[in-house]
């Protein structure tokens, strides 16, 4: 069959009628179950015709016809099937390297990666597949009652144990998560690392004795007791001077500054950035 996905405007797919008939495809019955799924799924169906043939079976052209006829089966010419189904533009062979874009604006390539909004899907639906040509897809739909929310999902596919799908939830730019399709099923999602928004900090100057340590205390109502945090001082730091931080509790962060030279440490002014991972 003919389908929006598969054709090839330069070979299309054919049945033969009448003579040359495909194995399994040679009677009344197995083309009227063609001439029904094409109507059922909205396929492009062509028979194929040897018109000066001597072993041509014309009562069964005949009744094959009649019963397109009679199901309201609409009989279009080529010009007019390939404007429905056909591409805009067509490069190569999907047994190779192609380019395609559909009469609808689809782009259709194994040479790049292809992005397409399909429908709404249970959260236990596989994968969809990307048509068996080793083309890295990605897919998106809005959820409404997942597990994990509502939102949108992202699902990667490229081929048989490269599955995965990725929900963001609706309302949010930190929180997400990840599952991994085993063959089977899904695995259990698990959220991702996010960063939270920086943090700026400004120690005044202070002299830092020999060998010795200073504690500083950050508060904001953001740093989570939770989350990783990094803290980086801004143009660099004097010689010597060594540090490290850690959440004491929710709303404040410790930086701890050690100075490991035998003399005493003069410590300008500076700004700390400070960076959370959750």
């Amino acid at each position: 069959m003919n389908t929006f996905d598969n054709i090839n405007d330069y070979y299309i797919n054919r049945y033969g009628l009448g003579s040359n008939m495909a194995p399994g495809v040679d009677t009344l019955e197995a083309f009227k179950a063609l001439i029904d799924a094409a109507k059922g799924k909205n396929q492009w169906l062509i028979f194929m015709l040897h018109c000066d043939y001597p072993g041509n079976d014309m009562q069964l052209i005949s009744d094959v016809l009649d019963y397109a006829i009679a199901q309201g089966i609409e009989v279009v010419t080529p010009n007019d099937g390939v404007r429905v189904f056909g591409s805009i533009l067509q490069s190569g062979k999907k047994e190779s390297t192609y380019f395609n874009v559909k009469s609808n604006g689809y782009v259709d390539t194994n040479r790049y990666s292809l992005l397409e909004r399909i429908a709404p899907k249970l959260e236990t639906d596989a994968p969809d597949g990307n048509g068996g040509y080793g083309v890295p897809t990605t897919k998106t739909f809005n959820v409404e009652s997942w597990s994990v929310g509502q939102g949108m999902v992202m699902e990667y596919i490229m081929a048989a144990g490269w599955e995965y799908q990725e929900f963001r939830a609706a309302g949010s730019d930190v929180s997400f998560w990840m599952r991994k399709w085993d063959g089977a099923k899904w695995n259990d999602w698990e959220r991702m690392a996010t960063k939270l928004p920086d943090l700026n900090y400004t120690m005044p100057a202070v002299t830092l004795s020999a060998q010795s340590t200073l504690d500083m205390t950050v508060y904001d109502a953001t740093i989570l007791a939770d989350c990783g945090h990094v803290v980086t001082p801004a143009g660099g730091m004097e010689t010597g001077i060594l540090w490290n931080c850690w959440s004491d509790g929710n709303g404040a962060l410790n930086i701890r500054l050690y100075n490991s030279r035998k003399t005493d440490a003069a410590l300008a002014q500076r700004v700390w950035m400070i960076k959370r991972i959750n």
